[in-house]
């Protein structure tokens, strides 16, 4: 089995990072990124020239129902730490930090 997996903050450094790695892992399938910087879609491979012939994946401007519509078993939040707080439910303050 696979998971699916969705990155907030793919854009940055550190997202173009997690993306890398789970590009390359066995048990990992990245099926949503979401960027504050991208207006529509936007492929990877424009957004990070290293992603370019990696992943067929489009970045998403910031709309967490469709993100989250893509049946997410995790996601990765690379995002500023107020951010990161104001997207988790309370419940989950501390895997959120």
């Amino acid at each position: 089995m696979r998971y699916r997996v969705g990155v907030v903050g793919g854009s940055g450094y550190a997202g173009l990072e997690l993306i890398k790695i789970i590009l390359k892992h066995p048990e990992m399938e990245c099926v949503a990124v979401m960027a504050a910087d991208v207006v529509g879609e936007r492929p990877l491979g424009e957004i990070h020239a290293q992603l370019r012939g990696l992943s067929d994946i489009n970045c998403i401007e910031p709309d967490m129902d469709r993100f989250l519509s893509r049946e997410l078993d995790t996601a990765f939040l690379c995002t500023l730490t107020k951010l990161r707080m104001s997207l988790c439910p309370r419940s989950w303050s501390g895997a959120c930090a």
